[in-house]
Order: C-alpha cells, then sequence, then structure tokens
C-alpha cells in the first residue's frame, strides 16, 4: 500500500498525504421517502455512505453530538427539502465544527452533513447514523487489481473492472464515482507497474473526485440538453420554451454531479414540485417497490387537465410512467395509458380521488377514468 496520492485532473497538482484521502471509516444513512401526507410511512428508502477521514472524525464526532439538542425543524424530516432553509444552516455547521478548505474532501462534505441530518431527524429516536470501521484498506489497493488486468484484451479488462466497480458492499463507486474514472485510476497504475517510477517516487492508490463545476450548466449545455429533451418538459409535457428550465436529476446539493447527464428539461412548476428530490423523468420505469400516495397538492386550480394529471402520476410513480392520456369527450372518460413495468393496479385504488380532483380542482366533467399499459 503506497503513502500518496494526487489528483488525475491535474498532474501538477501537490500530493497529499494517503492517510488524508483514505477513509477509516463511514456512518452509514438512511432517509426514507415520505408519503404525500409527510408521516412517514416507508415507502422507499435510500440508503449512502459519509466516508470518514483520520483528521475528521472527531469533528464528525461533535458535529453528530449536536444535532439531537438543535431542535431541528421538521422540514429536515421531508422529501422535499427548502433550499432557504438548509444552506444557511449548512454553512454554519461547517464553519463552525469544520474546516472546508482541508475537509472537504470532492466537495461533499455539505452533502454529506443533509445526509447525516436528515437520517437524525426521521429517526424517531433521533439516533445517530450508525459508524463503520474501514478495516479493509487491502481490498482497495489498485496496484492488485492492476497485476490482475494488466495482461487482459481491452474487453477482457473492461468486463473485469465493470464487474469489480458493480461489487454490491464495495467502496469503489464512493472513491471514483463512475467507471471511466475507476478505469482510469487502474490504467494509471498499470502504466507504473510497466515503467516504475525512480526509487522514492510512488504509485498513487486513490484519486481524489474531480472538482465539481459550477451549480449550473453554461448555456450552451442547457440547449443541447433541452434539445435532447424534445423542447418540452420530461414530466408534464409543457413545451412552452420560457417555462423551461434545466433540473438536476440528483440534486447539486446531494452531491449531484453538475452534467448534461444529470440534467433533464422540466417546467418552472414541476422543477418546483421535484424539489430536493431525486426522480429520473428520463425513464419510463418506476424504482418504488410499493406504491406512495397519491399527492394532489402538485396542481393548481384552473390547469388543463391532462398536463396537471400527468404531472401527478408521474410524481405519484417517480419516473415518466405516463405514456399519454386521452379525453373522450362524449362519455367524459379519461384514458390514462403507462409504460410497461409500471404497476395499473397502484392507480385503480384511486379513481375516486382522481375523478373528484378533476371535477373540483381542475373544473372539469368527469365520469369514468380508465388505466391501461401501453404494450
Amino acid at each position: 500500500m503506497t503513502n500518496w496520492a494526487k489528483s488525475s485532473h491535474d498532474s501538477a497538482t501537490p500530493k497529499i498525504e494517503y492517510k488524508k484521502i483514505c477513509p477509516i471509516g463511514w456512518y452509514k444513512t438512511e432517509i426514507v421517502y415520505a408519503d404525500a401526507d409527510n408521516k412517514h410511512e416507508s415507502t422507499e428508502a435510500s440508503t449512502e455512505f459519509v466516508m470518514v477521514y483520520e483528521h475528521t472524525k472527531d469533528k464528525f464526532k461533535a458535529f453528530i453530538k449536536s444535532i439531537p439538542s438543535a431542535n431541528l425543524l421538521d422540514e429536515w424530516s421531508k422529501e422535499y427539502l427548502d433550499d432557504e432553509l438548509m444552506q444557511p444552516k449548512i454553512k454554519k455547521w461547517i464553519n463552525e465544527y469544520f474546516d472546508r478548505k482541508t475537509d472537504d474532501i470532492g466537495q461533499k462534505l455539505e452533502s454529506d452533513l443533509i445526509k447525516i441530518v436528515r437520517h437524525i431527524a426521521q429517526d424517531p429516536y433521533q439516533s445517530a447514523p450508525e459508524y463503520h470501521s474501514f478495516e479493509q484498506r487491502e481490498t482497495y489497493d489498485l496496484d492488485k487489481i492492476a497485476y490482475k488486468v494488466i495482461d487482459f484484451s481491452s474487453r477482457l479488462k473492461y468486463e473485469y473492472l465493470d464487474k469489480e466497480f458493480s461489487q454490491p458492499e464495495t467502496l469503489w463507486k464512493v472513491f471514483y464515482k463512475s467507471l471511466i474514472r475507476f478505469e482510469t485510476a487502474v490504467d494509471a497504475a498499470i502504466r507504473n507497474i510497466i515503467n516504475p517510477k525512480p526509487e522514492g517516487e510512488t504509485t498513487p492508490v486513490v484519486i481524489l473526485p474531480l472538482e465539481r463545476r459550477d451549480k449550473e450548466l453554461n448555456e450552451v449545455e442547457k440547449e443541447e440538453v433541452k434539445k435532447r429533451d424534445g423542447y418540452a418538459c420530461l414530466c408534464c409535457g409543457v413545451n412552452t420554451k420560457g417555462k423551461l428550465q434545466i433540473d438536476h436529476i440528483k440534486p447539486f446539493s446531494m452531491g449531484g454531479e453538475t452534467s448534461k447527464e444529470n440534467s433533464q428539461t422540466l417546467c418552472v412548476t414541476c422543477n418546483k414540485c421535484k424539489g430536493q428530490n431525486e426522480i429520473d423523468f428520463r425513464c419510463n420505469t418506476t424504482k418504488l417497490s410499493i406504491p406512495k400516495n397519491l399527492d394532489l397538492s402538485l396542481i393548481s386550480e384552473g390547469e388543463k387537465a391532462i398536463k396537471a394529471l400527468t404531472r401527478v402520476l408521474n410524481f405519484f410513480y417517480h419516473c415518466k410512467a405516463v405514456s399519454k392520456i386521452d379525453w373522450e369527450v362524449y362519455t367524459y372518460t379519461y384514458n390514462i395509458y403507462l409504460y410497461p413495468s409500471n404497476n395499473p393496479e397502484w392507480l385503480l385504488q384511486h379513481k375516486a380521488e382522481l375523478l373528484k380532483l378533476i371535477k373540483n380542482k381542475l373544473g372539469c366533467h368527469a365520469e369514468y377514468i380508465n388505466v391501461n399499459t401501453m404494450k
């Protein structure tokens, strides 16, 4: 195991002590998606890890110890976080307990604190997340993998690294975030095996995450995303250009990258409804294992019925589940067509609620609702 590492994106970056970038442990945080009434009935949980380093261990302990006595507001336990509430508090905690210059490794400190606070806020006993000591550093020695694949063909090497990177219960994704960056790290180790450095110089073991970009894409990239998404909101379908915005699929505040791959086109209303929640409306199949409650607060009075229904149903399934909605004027029937693999039974139990919504809040006459799955 080597003692030093440096950033992969800048060969001139000063070397950093290995102990500063190799975790000694991690906190396991779990955030439960609340139902529409915020009663915290578990429908879907997200488990993430907060890396702890030798120089941050005591700082995290002190921070976590202070949280239960901080009288956390209920908003921290909700699925949708309010930026105006969150950001000032996070900055205050960092200034009080951490040093951003030395402790914000990979610029993930803000998102790590959010994970910890939400975990504690959602726990009825406000318990700290579970800490795990990192006893398996040798498991993540790149040299061992480099020796394993050094004589592989390009295809076999890719398949092996893809399988290794995707192994459950490992931390490769925490260290490198993407397969291509993991491959780059292994290739660097292979080059150092083939052309050993002079005595005294060492092989990098862990490559620091690339510096995060600005919070927003530039104007050219935004235009490319809108063009890719057909100049329409991927949730409700509205195509009024002046109302379209670029949304982080995984929120920036939760560690989401500012990239075209992590971006989607939403209208102002759908973007506001999504808030600090990770929903990929490019995906047509729900990732939920059981249904959430139907949230009828995501619409405004007087909205066009088909657009409003599409938004409500796509948020209900946490994806772009609706293929289309037809209106039969003579029978006062709404026909809802879902993409395959989205269980129509989840929606059928809410037919009465939907009919009441259409009549009372949207001001449209409706007698029947049919739910179909596209073939």
